[in-house]
């Protein structure tokens, strides 16, 4: 569809309201793909235990592009296995983070958005319209995901997860400053099986899963895996007219479904095709935030107001009498009791819609030889997504017909991508080494509407064009039988193109690409590793690695009709690239005959010329600018400990404490009143002190089959959601509770559980934005999810 079609389409939407957006269904492409027998040395397609797998170092992850235990990878790495994903229901980015130390994710719109990653404190800075990839890389099956909108659908049927935390810029290189996330689909069987599960639970929660999988031939696999996950929405709506005129009670529905085919093909004894094809859609809402009142009462007046006038953050979170400017000019009521799954909108549906679909096509080729392994890996890519953002109004309830600023946005992505990676892997008694090359193009473009008081305001275009080239090696030198010393580099040659930069409305139209300085930008760059590893024995590994990742130039189209020409050529870009030095301390260790694991890291990191986004307010439109913020200094500490001292006991904890800091920036910010603030010495965003995760089973055998009781904890300490550090932007530390009750047959093939998460109502937020205290005595939170509950079962064979 043309940008002109997209722009007509999204304007007849806002001028009904209820529209409906109908998304075709497309088929859904099979796959083959090819892999010897033994190139796979895990099938987590058959049914395991319940409760927490804790066995973590024995699992085969694929982090240095070989397959190698955990134990024997010299990173800072977590697996989630297969089983921990169906056991614990991890359908989400936000759901995976809570089992990973210093990982912490935020939304912009709720958990049906795309995801705001942040690992060790860098973060991925991506910007609503998708122009630029995260710093935080996200693969599926080898294949680097150029767009998070892709995510949504493909959270089923996994083998595992892989979290690799510090850059990864020499194997995986694209915009891997702070790490990956790797998705790792189940593969073909030589044997039929399968499996199917369905969960039931709050808000009419259903959730159904399932994959069947074996030979068509003596040379061919199939694997066919799916799911459809919906609710009616996890929030309550506090708004008076909640329930007439399309506003509905309970609202961030979820409806998101998916289906993937996977063939292996034996096209000789030592060569196989792999084909996966992926297909899915969301037909969801974005979650409205709450607006709670944050001036004193008995302020009166109009903007801007001041500190003096503001209420502290703990009383605008904790259900005090503070007020907007709306409340006390039009008589609306004070702030709720602040609580978890609480949002306030009235806006229909059809006007929070998310409507997106992706498409996925994998063709992955292996040839072994006596001396080494190739392997070629292509990959294309489409995605859509629109969705509908309510900007702000009158809060907690409208009383009456009047609306006061009443903002509402739509926001149109469209990416389509292509890849090819080609590898060698070898082996011989000195040395292990994988060398390769890389090509990577895609087509970003990014549409935004947006109305004030139902009056259309502007229309917003970009888009960018990106061609990445690269050659990568790295050699594991075996200096004796317990030493081992690392050399990786990467070179990557990468060209950015501004293609679109447009913003329009009242009849103006400001054409911005032809003012914008630098439209191209072209850079070459060298990232490595270098590493040291002693394995004094198979169940010890000590390690020391430098490293270091880039990511590449950035474009912004945060274009506002109050910017002057040059203003808006300037936020577009470009934005300089960030590098990210980083230097790791690692230990892993299994004791006591194996019962006990502990893996442990120290990292220091220098950050230069880290990507951020700024939001301005300029009392119509907010914008968003894209920037170097400057040099920050991190450094924190990791663990993860994995306990099993008998058959009754499985325990998990792990934990991370962290320290950041910008140590150099000439960038001057400002804080909620419009005060101007150094960056210097500011912590990042959306960076907690510490996190900690535990997870602690108890089994009970019995003539029916295996019990579980299991209790899960996780939390996080104080994180600031605006660059100004301000008060007002601190969100204070939470810990989360949830309790599960699982239960497994004798011959494990069918399995049961009860669970509740959240338990005590814990009330956290996702975002916080303080941007519109001093125009509108407003705070903007995108709360938490509430207490759930929910009964799943399963059959296995």
């Amino acid at each position: 569809m043309s940008e002109r079609r997209i722009t007509m389409k999204i304007r007849k939407i806002m001028r009904n309201g209820a529209s409906r957006i109908s998304i075709g269904i497309s088929l859904c492409v099979f796959s083959s793909t090819m892999i010897a027998n033994n190139v796979y040395a895990q099938d987590s397609s058959s049914p395991r235990g319940t409760g927490v797998s804790v066995d973590n170092s024995e699992i085969i992850v694929t982090a240095q592009r070989r397959e190698q235990s955990l134990i024997d990878v010299p990173a800072a790495i977590t697996a989630v296995g297969g089983s921990d994903i169906k056991n614990l229901n991890l359908s989400n980015l936000s759901s995976i983070t809570q089992q990973v130390p210093s990982f912490n994710v935020t939304y912009e719109r709720g958990t049906n958005s795309p995801p705001v990653f942040n690992l060790r404190g860098i973060q991925g800075d991506g910007l609503q319209a998708r122009l630029n990839e995260s710093s935080i890389a996200i693969y599926v099956d080898d294949v680097f995901l150029g767009d998070e909108s892709n995510l949504n659908g493909a959270l089923f049927d996994q083998q595992r997860v892989e979290v690799l935390r510090g850059p990864q810029g020499t194997l995986f290189g694209k915009n891997t400053t702070g790490g990956l996330v790797h998705f790792i689909s189940a593969t073909p069987t030589a044997d039929f099986t399968g499996y199917a599960n369905a969960l039931y639970g709050s808000d009419n929660m259903v959730t159904l899963e399932g994959a069947v999988s074996g030979p068509l031939s003596d040379h061919i696999r199939v694997r066919l895996a799916g799911k459809f996950d919906r609710h009616d929405g996890h929030y309550d709506n506090i708004y008076i007219g909640a329930g007439r005129n399309g506003v509905e009670k309970k609202v961030g529905d979820r409806n998101i479904w998916g289906i993937r085919g996977t063939v292996d093909i034996d096209l000789a004894p030592k060569t196989l095709l792999r084909v996966i094809g992926s297909y899915s859609e969301n037909n969801s809402q974005s979650t409205p935030v709450m607006f709670y009142g944050s001036l004193k009462p008995g302020t009166t007046g109009s903007a801007p107001y001041t500190r003096a006038q503001t209420c502290s953050q703990a009383q605008i979170l904790e259900g005090n009498p503070c007020v907007s400017q709306s409340q006390f000019l039009f008589g609306y009521a004070q702030n709720p009791e602040r609580r978890p799954g609480l949002a306030n909108t009235d806006k229909t549906g059809e006007e929070l819609g998310i409507h997106g679909k992706g498409t996925s096509i994998t063709a992955k080729l292996t040839h072994q030889m006596d001396w080494g392994t190739i392997t070629s890996i292509t990959n294309y890519m489409s995605s859509r997504y629109l969705q509908g953002l309510e900007g702000g109004r009158a809060t907690p309830s409208v009383t009456d017909p009047t609306r006061y600023a009443d903002v509402l946005a739509y926001q149109f992505n469209k990416q389509h991508q292509f890849s090819q990676e080609v590898r060698l892997n070898g082996s011989t008694p000195g040395f292990d080494w994988v060398a390769g090359g890389f090509f990577y193009t895609d087509k970003k473009r990014s549409v935004q509407d947006s109305r004030l008081n139902f009056n259309f305001v502007q229309h917003v275009e970009g888009g960018v064009n990106t061609d990445s080239y690269a050659a990568f090696g790295q050699v594991d030198g075996h200096i004796t039988d317990k030493v081992t010393f690392t050399v990786g580099g990467r070179y990557t040659d990468e060209a950015r193109t501004l293609v679109r930069a447009l913003v329009t409305g009242f009849g103006l139209r400001q054409d911005v690409l032809p003012a914008v300085l630098v439209p191209n930008s072209h850079t070459r760059d060298f990232t490595g590793k270098l590493g040291v590893t002693w394995q004094p024995t198979a169940d010890q590994t000590y390690y020391m690695n430098y490293s270091r990742g880039i990511k590449g130039v950035g474009y912004n189209n945060g274009f506002s009709l109050a910017n002057s020409l040059a203003r808006n050529a300037a936020i577009a870009g470009p934005v300089g690239q960030e590098v990210l030095d980083s230097w790791e301390l690692g230990a892993k260790n299994r004791l006591f005959d194996r019962k006990l694991s502990i893996n442990s890291a120290f990292f220091l990191y220098n950050y230069q010329g880290k990507q951020a986004g700024l939001v301005e307010y300029d009392g119509v439109n907010v914008a968003y600018n894209y920037i170097n913020a400057g040099t920050a200094r991190i450094y924190g500490f990791e663990t993860e400990v994995f306990l099993r001292p008998n058959d009754y006991w499985d325990i998990r904890a792990s934990g991370s404490v962290l320290r950041d800091q910008m140590t150099k920036s000439d960038v001057i910010t400002t804080d909620p009143f419009g005060a101007f603030l150094p960056l210097k010495g500011k912590r990042l965003t959306a960076t907690p002190r510490w996190t900690f995760n535990t997870i602690a089973a108890y089994h009970v055998p019995t003539e029916v089959g295996r019990f579980t009781l299991q209790v899960e904890a996780n939390g996080r300490g104080p994180q600031y959601f605006d660059i100004s550090n301000d008060p007002l932007s601190r969100e204070k530390s939470h810990i989360f509770t949830n309790l599960r009750i699982l239960w497994e047959s004798r011959d494990r093939r069918f399995n049961a559980q009860a669970f509740v998460t959240n338990v005590f109502k814990e009330a956290a937020a996702f975002s916080l934005y303080t941007t519109l205290i001093q125009a509108r005595g407003q705070t903007r939170i995108l709360e938490g999810e509430g207490r759930l509950w929910g009964v799943k079962l399963g059959v296995g064979f």
